[in-house]
């Protein structure tokens, strides 16, 4: 006789291999399976964390690691030189016109050009001690000259106004505006003046006029 045990055993093994459980037929019929029977178990989904920590980092291709690349090594360009050179030359060159300015109204201080009165000429320097210390900087980079401050006509300086250089138009007054194309004045009287850079052909710097010592 056979046991309980290896009887049921029996029976099983014959509802496997035969009828709608057997190895045939339509598989939605079948008691048991594959994944049903005793020792079997699902695998779990490997997650994409998973699996780059399991893969050995690549160093090329689209799965690339950056950290794996190699540095590119640094390229110096003359770029930075250049540029440096180029306004060390600029500053050179505005340096050289704030001396040109200071140089003349130096040269002033020697006392009144013939035709200017002793009033107008010590307004001349202090109102150009006053302009360049205040405007040298935008009036250099505008483009202004020694002759658009400083000019007058040779023969006539005083009686010429039309030949007069900025400078001498002031007054004691102020310069409140400038461009590239002229300045506005505030004389001490509040009325306002704007003075047109111009082309000069025959004019000469005040500073090139005898003064009335001579």
């Amino acid at each position: 006789m056979h046991s309980p045990a290896d009887f049921a055993e029996h029976c099983i093994g014959l509802l496997k291999n035969r009828g709608t459980s057997g190895p045939t037929g339509p598989t939605s019929d079948k008691l048991f399976k594959s994944n049903d029977k005793a020792g079997t178990t699902e695998c779990d989904e490997v997650g994409p964390l998973d699996f780059h920590w399991s893969q050995q980092n690549a160093a090329s291709g689209p799965a690339k690691v950056v950290a794996s690349q190699s540095l590119a090594r640094p390229v110096t360009t003359g770029t930075t030189g250049t540029t440096t050179f180029a306004e060390a030359s600029i500053e050179d060159e505005l340096a050289s016109i704030d001396e040109e300015w200071h140089a003349i109204l130096h040269t002033l201080r020697r006392g009144p050009a013939t035709g200017f009165s002793e009033a107008h000429w010590r307004d001349l320097i202090h109102d150009g001690e006053r302009f360049i210390q205040t405007w040298a900087p935008p009036a250099r980079q505008l483009g202004w000259t020694a002759l658009d401050l400083f000019s007058v006509n040779p023969t006539a300086p005083g009686p010429r106004v039309g030949c007069w250089g900025l400078l001498l138009f002031i007054r004691g007054g102020a310069v409140i505006a400038l461009t590239g194309d002229g300045a506005t004045i505030r004389r001490p009287s509040k009325s306002i003046l704007t003075f047109q850079r111009r082309t000069y052909s025959d004019e000469i710097l005040l500073s090139e006029v005898p003064h009335e010592a001579a």
